[in-house]
């Protein structure tokens, strides 16, 4: 048997080593669960920038990146907050053009 390989690291760590500028970042969780707050968080806190989000319904998680200004492209059937309502950065972002 080969020597086991550790592959946990922190949040800071896993976004400096594999999200970068322009790249593009497949999202999972649904509307207001499941989503990756603290890895948001941290692409915030790194500010990477020019983001490509993807994603079967981009919500909270998505709405701080765009509110940062770090997305320039989502693809996504829907950014909503459940009985919230819209993702409101992303809904002001598109208003915008």
């Amino acid at each position: 048997m080969g020597k086991e390989i550790n592959k946990v690291m922190t949040a800071k760590e896993a976004v400096a080593r594999f999200v970068f500028d322009g790249a593009i970042i497949g999202m999972g969780g649904q509307s207001i669960g499941r989503c990756s707050m603290a890895l948001a968080h941290e692409i915030v806190r790194q500010g990477k920038r020019d983001l490509t989000l993807v994603g079967c319904n981009l919500a909270l998680s998505m709405d701080i990146m765009v509110g940062a200004g770090l997305v320039k492209r989502t693809e996504c059937g829907t950014g909503n907050l459940e009985r919230f309502g819209s993702a409101m950065r992303w809904r002001k972002a598109i208003e915008q053009g």
